[in-house]
């Protein structure tokens, strides 16, 4: 991507097809969050949008919130399972002391 974005870059004029096709790579890339950080310098530009666009730019999307989402399920699980470890020492403590 990094060839990609040089000649993008380059290009004096950039249109839509150009636009949509460095946030397909991005997207392709598993770039996403570049990929919708791009989407306000189409409209700073005044290209515009188009079904491409929006349906690449969602998708990224969605791969980033499911990526949320999946980390949060994660720090959940690990939280519980700290908690667990917490409770069962807590256990043995107090069956210690009660046996002691």
């Amino acid at each position: 991507m990094d060839n990609a974005r040089k000649v993008f870059d380059s290009m004096l004029e950039k249109d839509l097809i150009a636009w949509n096709a460095l946030i397909s790579g991005h997207s392709l890339d598993e770039e996403d969050i570049e990929a919708v950080r791009l989407l306000p310098s189409i409209h700073k530009f005044g290209v515009g949008f188009n079904q491409t666009t929006l349906s690449t730019a969602l998708k990224s999307i969605a791969k980033l919130q499911a990526i949320d989402s999946s980390s949060s399920m994660h720090m959940e699980k690990a939280d519980m399972f700290k908690k667990r470890r917490e409770n069962l020492k807590i256990a043995r403590q107090l069956k210690c002391i009660k046996e002691g």
